[in-house]
C-alpha cells in the first residue's frame, strides 16, 4: 500500500482542533523521481521549507513498491512465478496506478469537505512529473495546481526523439566544458580508470557505480 508522510503546517498555521479543519487548498501532494526511488524525510528536501513558508502543508508519498509501500525487488519478483506473471505484475506499478493510489488518499482525506474543497495541489520531481501528466489525464478534476520540474515527458511522441536530442546536447556540453577547462580532459578518463579499478578490488556489483547509486556514464567524445 502507498504510505504517504506529512509534513505540517508551520505553528502559526496550525488549525485549532485536528486536521480536518485545514482547508483543503493548501494541502501540497509530492511525488518523487525514480522511478522506484522511496521519499526521504520532509526535512531532507530543501523545497520543503519553501512551501510550508507559502501556507501549504507538505505530503510525501511512497509510491507503489518503495520506501514504506510494500518495495519490491528482484528476489520478491521472482516469487510471482513465470516471467508472463512477472511482467503482468509490474504493470501494476506503472504511473497510472500511482495516480489511481494518489486520488484514493485524496478522496479519503476529503470525505468530510464540501465539493469546491476537494481538489488538492501536486508537485513532481522527474518521473514524479511523469506521474503529474498522467494525474492531469485520467482525473482532472482531483487538481487544483500542478508543479513539475526536470520531469516534462513527451506528449506527442515517443521518448526516442528526446533522447536523440539529448546525447547530442550531452556531446556539445562535453565539447564546451573540455574547450572551457582543457587540462581536465587527461584527469578525468584517470579518475574514471582508478574508480573502476577501486571497485573491482572490492568486488563491488555495478563496478562504475557512485557512491549514490548512480553509475558513470561515458561518452565519446568527437573528433
Amino acid at each position: 500500500m502507498p504510505t504517504p508522510m506529512v509534513s505540517p503546517p508551520r505553528p502559526q498555521e496550525s488549525p485549532t482542533q485536528g486536521t480536518s479543519n485545514i482547508s483543503l487548498s493548501s494541502r501540497m501532494l509530492y511525488l518523487q523521481g525514480g522511478p522506484g526511488m522511496r521519499c526521504q524525510s520532509p526535512q531532507m528536501y530543501p523545497v520543503t521549507h519553501l512551501i510550508l513558508e507559502k501556507g501549504y502543508q507538505m505530503l510525501y508519498l511512497d509510491q507503489r513498491g518503495t520506501g514504506l509501500s510494500s518495495p519490491i525487488t528482484a528476489s520478491t519478483l521472482q516469487m510471482r512465478g513465470t516471467n508472463d506473471v512477472q511482467a503482468k505484475y509490474l504493470k501494476l506499478y506503472r504511473a497510472d496506478s500511482i495516480v489511481r493510489d494518489c486520488e484514493a488518499i485524496r478522496k479519503v482525506l476529503t470525505a468530510d469537505y464540501p465539493e469546491e474543497k476537494k481538489k488538492w495541489s501536486v508537485m513532481g520531481q522527474s518521473f514524479g512529473g511523469f506521474c503529474i501528466l498522467s494525474y492531469l489525464s485520467f482525473f482532472p478534476e482531483g487538481l487544483r495546481e500542478s508543479f513539475l520540474f526536470g520531469g516534462l515527458a513527451p506528449i506527442t511522441a515517443g521518448p526516442d526523439e528526446v533522447y536523440r536530442r539529448l546525447y547530442n546536447k550531452l556531446i556539445q556540453r562535453n565539447e564546451a566544458y573540455y574547450n572551457k577547462y582543457p587540462e581536465d580532459h587527461p584527469q578525468l578518463p584517470q579518475t574514471f580508470r582508478r574508480r573502476q579499478n577501486q571497485a573491482s578490488f572490492r568486488r563491488e556489483p555495478h563496478p562504475s557505480s557512485l557512491p549514490h547509486a548512480g553509475t558513470y556514464v561515458r561518452l565519446p567524445r568527437r573528433t
